[in-house]
């Protein structure tokens, strides 16, 4: 892989009343042609935004956009009726798809909040819009690189096993997306608010052997 190197005050940036905003590509009104995506990698925006401020509603399609707070609270909500506040150790993941509308706001009225803001291209197009977000904290420790996210979606999971097993708690995980089962101590299936079976499962597969 070729390898780029583009210095932090080489960045783009959009000041505003309320943003102040650093692009690592091309972005709002700053155009590098030699800076439009790096493959699939299209915006990586450091984002400080004032308090009680932030993006109002907006629509986005077919983008996968994923947002890390590095200081304060973040809130989500969109069309898809989906409503969070994340801060530091939290990271959400919306999957634009076929379309929806969102905003990002500054979730403190007396705090600014940090956060990066990431766009990249999917590999799929018009699939259903998706927001998800996760607690990363078991991942990151000081110094250290953390593999956070993956195509397949399978470090979240990763996590939560490894949760469960090394630190005996029980951890409940609510998915329409049964490829994923095979991960659990236990299955309980649910229709129309009714248990409607639970199957034990005495040798769980490791996430890195399911196919999502």
């Amino acid at each position: 892989m070729k390898k780029v190197v583009h210095r932090s005050d080489t960045r783009g940036r959009s000041v505003y009343d309320w943003l102040d905003s650093h692009h690592s590509f091309s972005f709002d009104e700053y155009y590098n042609p030699e800076r439009v995506h790096f493959g699939a990698l299209r915006v990586l925006n450091d984002d400080r935004v004032a308090p009680g401020e932030g993006f109002q509603t907006h629509p986005h399609k077919n983008m996968e956009i994923v947002s890390i707070p590095l200081k304060g609270l973040l809130a989500h909500g969109d069309s898809k009726k989906n409503s969070r506040t994340i801060t530091v150790g939290d990271i959400q993941v919306m999957s634009a798809g076929t379309g929806i509308y969102h905003s990002e706001m500054n979730g403190s009225k007396s705090e600014p909040v940090e956060f990066l803001q990431i766009w990249i291209i999917p590999k799929e197009r018009n699939t259903h819009p998706l927001y998800q977000d996760y607690d990363i904290r078991g991942l990151l420790k000081k110094d250290e690189l953390a593999f956070i996210l993956s195509p397949d979606g399978s470090t979240p999971a990763k996590l939560l096993q490894d949760t469960c097993r090394q630190k005996g708690v029980t951890v409940v995980v609510i998915t329409h997306n049964s490829a994923i089962t095979p991960m659990a101590d236990r299955v309980i299936h649910i229709k129309n608010g009714t248990v409607e079976s639970m199957q034990c499962n005495e040798h769980p597969t490791s996430v890195e052997l399911i196919e999502w």
